[in-house]
């Protein structure tokens, strides 16, 4: 049986680059070398030869490694649906809701699921818009992922210059109520493997579904 050649797509434009660098080669690192053909693609600078190959058909299922916009927003996803080609992970309708923090706390609050108290904030806000904010609160960009831009402000003097820099990573900003819970920890290598192996069988099942739908 020929070996399912997946593009592994790690790096990218968001302020993420890094660590989803790290992502792609801890993926590499434990993907079976006897069932897989893996090829890199760093979307900042393969994205024109990531299509070429995907046209060409020199792929059949492309991993996402991407951390943040252009990777898990919905972007690089509609790419791939145009190419028609499988991916790992959400499609492009989940990937862009989830991205955008407002719009996840629309749907969960019509699903009637309690969500902490938030006003979004514009660029060109007002001082009084300010004055609605309860401290301690939770500052961050709306598009951003993992803990990008985001502060906790206890102190009113924190406030403006914890805004300030979550509006370097995004347009609209996000001022959400402080709640204590539980901190949430990385997970382990061995937790990675087990991700990585679960990943893999939704690869094959892809893989060969594209391959049935081709015949």
């Amino acid at each position: 049986m020929d070996k399912i050649k997946i593009a592994l797509l790690s790096g990218g434009l968001s302020a993420e680059r890094e660590v989803s660098l790290k992502t792609g080669q801890k993926i590499a690192e434990n993907l079976d070398k006897n069932k897989y053909v893996v090829k890199k693609y760093d979307p900042k600078f393969d994205l024109e030869k990531l299509a070429a190959d995907l046209k060409n058909k020199r792929i059949d299922v492309v991993f996402p490694a991407l951390h943040g916009p252009f990777g898990e927003d919905g972007t690089i996803q509609g790419m791939l649906e145009l190419f028609c080609v499988p991916y790992v992970f959400s499609g492009v309708l989940a990937s862009a809701l989830a991205m955008d923090k407002v719009a996840t706390k629309k749907i969960l609050q019509t699903e009637k699921i309690p969500m902490p108290g938030h006003i979004v904030l514009q660029k060109n806000y007002h001082a009084g818009e300010l004055q609605k904010i309860k401290l301690p609160t939770v500052i961050k960009p709306i598009d951003q992922g993992s803990s990008v831009g985001t502060f906790v402000v206890k102190e009113k003097k924190e406030l403006k210059p914890a805004i300030k820099e979550a509006f370097r990573f995004a347009d609209r900003v996000m001022a959400e109520e402080s709640v204590d819970g539980a901190v949430v920890e990385e997970p382990s290598d061995e937790e990675a493997k087990e991700a990585v192996v679960v990943a893999e069988e939704d690869m094959e099942k892809d893989t060969k579904d594209n391959k049935d739908d081709r015949k």
